[in-house]
């Protein structure tokens, strides 16, 4: 398997941005291979993957690039109005407001549009307007942007190239509020991007599945940038969605269909092993993860669910899986008062947990 990993995934070829295969043993034999890898590597022989935020021989420069998890679009760095007014032929100007008009989104399960942020009352809806997948390709979009990726992007109501003046101004394109509904006198907008991604209202926060994240984020770079066609968001995810978290563990329960669910999970392990460690290692560039922010497994996990980015992984590769850890920054999520540590991207027994970056 691990052969099939190299010669076939492209995995173990030990890029400059990653340390040398390490032999993971039990007793006399090894059992696995071992790989860490930070954006910005400069040394892996003084590289410390515990700890990644402090190690020797990375120079983390470019990690400031990611302004973290801020899904407020009326905030830095959006900018718009509390009460949007977006304007097509001025698509620079964000601080036109319109009484009526507020930022909301359709239920996650049945889509109605019964939710929307009400500024000067709503506490509830102070962090989640933009959901945080959305939000974690805005803040991949921007920081390649930031690294000298340049493009133009079009919003809904105006058919021709913008270019963004800086990355403050693409994230505001990005994040475009479009109305889907009127409730009275009301008119509701989403972020585009959100809108796109298909995220939708659940508790007090806004929940987009994996499968969306995926096919949202490759819409907007074909119908709303310049970029080549080659430019797309690839990765995968232990469950791409929750009926097939569901359906896993429906077969996964059964005696005899159960090796099935083992087998596919397996595979899609080496996927997400192969998107952290070609991004990060390879191109040096950030992933999207996808993972609880409670620590342990557990089935019930979908409510803490998180997109995030991360700068640093650690990558074990046995003979039938790899096991994959993202390291996360300190307060990327308003739930997540802890510093920053290591999360699991490949634990059998929970929903949430994948690997997502720009390929090209």
């Amino acid at each position: 398997m691990q052969k099939f990993a190299r010669d076939f995934l492209g995995l173990g070829l030990g890029p400059q941005g990653e340390t040398r295969g390490k032999c993971v043993r039990f007793l006399w034999w090894c059992v696995g291979t071992f790989y860490a890898g930070a954006v910005g590597l400069t040394n892996p022989s003084v590289y410390k993957p515990d700890r990644p935020e402090t190690s020797p021989g990375v120079d983390r420069s470019t990690w400031g690039y990611d302004f973290k998890n801020q899904q407020a679009p009326w905030a830095s760095p959006y900018s718009w109005s509390s009460y949007p007014k977006p304007d097509p032929a001025h698509p620079h100007a964000r601080s036109a407001s319109d009484s009526n008009a507020r930022w909301g989104s359709p239920e996650f399960f049945g889509g109605a549009v019964n939710a929307w942020y009400e500024p000067s009352t709503d506490r509830n809806w102070s962090h989640g307007v933009l959901g945080c997948g959305p939000t974690a390709f805005t803040r991949l979009l921007t920081w390649h942007y930031q690294k000298g990726l340049r493009f133009s992007v079009k919003v809904p109501g105006n058919e021709s190239w913008i270019a963004p003046t800086n990355w403050q101004d693409l994230s505001g394109l990005i994040a475009w509020p479009t109305r889907i509904a009127t409730v009275g006198d009301k008119r509701i907008y989403q972020p585009l991007i959100s809108k796109l991604m298909g995220a939708g209202h659940f508790v007090n926060g806004v929940m987009t599945e994996p499968y969306r994240f995926v096919s949202g984020a490759n819409v907007y770079l074909r119908n709303y940038t310049n970029l080549p066609g080659n430019y797309r968001v690839a990765g995968d995810a232990v469950r791409d969605s929750i009926a097939e978290g569901i359906a896993d563990l429906l077969v996964g329960a059964t005696r005899f269909l159960a090796p099935l669910v083992w087998i596919k999970y397996t595979q899609d392990t080496w996927h997400i092993a192969r998107t952290v460690r070609r991004a990060i290692g390879r191109r040096n560039e950030p992933i999207v993860a996808l993972y609880a922010l409670r620590s342990s497994p557990n089935l019930s996990d979908l409510g803490t669910a998180h997109y995030g980015l991360s700068f640093a992984y650690k990558v074990t590769e046995f003979w039938d899986w790899a096991d994959t850890w993202a390291w996360i920054r300190p307060r990327d999520s308003s739930w997540d008062w802890k510093p920053g540590r290591w999360h699991h991207l490949s634990e059998y027994w929970q929903l949430t947990a994948g690997a997502y970056a720009l390929d090209y």
